[in-house]
């Protein structure tokens, strides 16, 4: 029996049941493929499927055997039933890690999940800082235009006008920052690719909740300030240092 993996790499396009291969494995003699089986990860759930072949438990004995059963019981009364049917069969036979399959699941991906984890909380640590850090610069720079601002009015500027304008700058600048910091991740991502597991390190979800994140930070930064700028009379306004 071969794996999908296996027929596809090295049967591609043809019907491999009732071939014959040859391999160095205890004797080199031809066998035949009598089917196919569906692929199985054997190392890891990170790890790509691997071309597999099963030859028959007599040909290639090995001093353990694991089983894979179905079952509804509470794996302790799962345990002692499976225990005693086995020492029915052979009362020499010894049955070891006996455990529901969920939990050596989470055994195998326990170290990429705490690495997710980590990866997770510092990139809201990070993003939480950016934010802090774009809403300070935006709402600085609206506060040094407060002069400006009031100069508009004075000359008989809208403020629907004089705000568009100053949000418009600020959604400008955040822009043109999100996309010089959404290329430095994908460039960067690549680094960091093969700690990932089910999920992209260009996940474009991720990418554009980042980057709308910020650009509605900015917006928010500049549009407070300015309408609280231009609620101010003209004449304080031109007297702000």
């Amino acid at each position: 029996m071969i794996s999908s993996a296996f027929a596809r790499q090295y049967f591609s396009g043809e019907d491999p049941v009732g071939r014959q291969i040859t391999f160095g494995y205890l004797e080199e003699v031809p066998r035949t493929i009598v089917g196919i089986v569906g692929d199985v990860k054997q190392v890891g759930l990170a790890v790509p499927f691997s071309p597999q072949m099963y030859v028959p438990y007599a040909q290639n004995p090995w001093p353990r055997l694991a089983l894979v059963t179905r079952t509804s019981l509470p794996s302790e009364d799962f345990r002692k039933l499976l225990s005693t049917e086995v020492h029915q069969l052979d009362a020499g036979l010894p049955v070891t890690d006996v455990q529901p399959l969920t939990e050596i699941v989470d055994a195998s991906i326990a170290e990429p999940r705490f690495r997710t984890l980590m990866f997770g909380l510092f990139g809201l640590a990070a993003l939480f800082l950016a934010a802090v850090g774009v809403y300070g610069v935006m709402s600085f720079f609206v506060n040094q235009r407060t002069r400006e601002i009031g100069v508009r009015m004075a000359l008989g500027a809208q403020r629907r006008d004089v705000l568009g304008m100053v949000v418009w700058h600020s959604v400008r600048l955040s822009v043109i920052g999100v996309a010089i910091g959404l290329l430095s991740a994908l460039a960067l991502g690549k680094a960091i690719a093969s700690l990932l597991y089910g999920v992209s390190a260009t996940d474009t979800l991720t990418f554009a909740g980042a980057g709308a994140l910020l650009i509605f930070v900015a917006i928010a930064a500049c549009y407070l300030p300015a309408r609280r700028a231009m609620l101010v009379d003209p004449i304080t306004a031109l007297r702000h240092d």
